[in-house]
């Protein structure tokens, strides 16, 4: 048996992702609005809505989603330019120079 290649996720495969990012979510957009208020609102009478949206995002969209692209498998047609193309850090340089 020979040595899999790990595969990485865009998506964190822990339970604490979606719980994590909205307390960031909350603590940066609470500030932001303290320092720039967009228009004055209780946050009490929002703070359900938020945790409905957070939860139907992290848990039935983003995994619906993930489910959906692993059985659809689009490949798209690369002309053989693209491909030559050097790979590195040095490539969008080049090709914004033009």
């Amino acid at each position: 048996m020979g040595v899999q290649p790990r595969v990485s996720s865009v998506y964190p495969h822990h339970d604490l992702f979606i719980p994590l990012l909205f307390v960031a979510r909350v603590i940066f957009v609470t500030a932001l609005e303290l320092i720039a208020p967009a228009r004055k609102i209780s946050y009490r009478s929002v703070i359900l809505y938020d945790l409905i949206g957070c939860t139907l995002v992290g848990y039935i969209l983003i995994p619906a989603s993930q489910f959906l692209s692993n059985r659809i498998a689009l490949l798209a047609s690369v002309p053989e330019v693209i491909l030559a193309l050097p790979r590195g850090r040095f490539v969008l340089p080049l090709l914004c120079s033009r």
